[in-house]
């Protein structure tokens, strides 16, 4: 294959790839008008946010979000649609009544599955500040029991290896809480 036939193939590519980017977008824009038909008050907090999953293959797979504007967190996924759906000119084409009953059913469960979530969210707000007391207090007292010069034999009638083994495993328990803290809020 010579440069110039290289050139026409990378060219060819292109257009196609502005061409289904056009088509994305018009599959976006028809996903936000059935949210706001749906729902208009919804339709303010959320966005249709479309992703490549699979670009390497011969036909490229999409995967369309209802995502939340106030947070980061993922969407909820709406629908998946294929290279080759999207060139055969799927939105002009393939939104019949049962595909536009689809959207509007998909929307709607994305719409009650993310506020589900967001009360969920809320709902565990108590065990991560009791987790987040429990690790300050078992990281001092730890600490507060490991060095010597300061307990002394105060607290009790310890020797300084049983004071060390107490303070050594308070400092490993608020480790541990520490990851499980990191692990409950991703």
């Amino acid at each position: 294959m010579n440069k110039k036939e290289r050139m026409q193939i990378e060219e060819g590519d292109k257009k196609r790839e502005e061409k289904r980017e056009k088509r994305l977008q018009k599959i976006q824009r028809y996903l936000t008008d059935v949210l706001s038909e749906l729902s208009p008050e919804n339709a303010v907090n959320y966005d249709i946010k479309y992703k490549t999953i699979s670009p390497f293959s011969s036909s490229p797979k999409y995967d369309f979000f209802l995502t939340p504007r106030s947070s980061k967190r993922k969407g909820y996924n709406v629908m998946h649609l294929y290279g080759e759906d999207i060139n055969k000119g799927f939105p002009e084409k393939g939104l019949e009544a049962h595909d536009h009953n689809f959207c509007l059913e998909r929307l709607q469960k994305g719409i009650e599955y993310l506020q589900t979530e967001k009360t969920k969210k809320k709902k565990t707000g108590g065990l991560e500040e009791t987790l987040g007391i429990i690790i300050i207090l078992s990281l001092f007292s730890g600490i507060f029991f490991i060095s010597n010069s300061i307990t002394g034999f105060i607290i009790a009638n310890l020797d300084s290896s049983a004071s060390n083994k107490i303070g050594i495993s308070l400092v490993f328990t608020s480790l541990m809480v520490t990851f499980f803290w990191f692990k409950i809020k991703r």
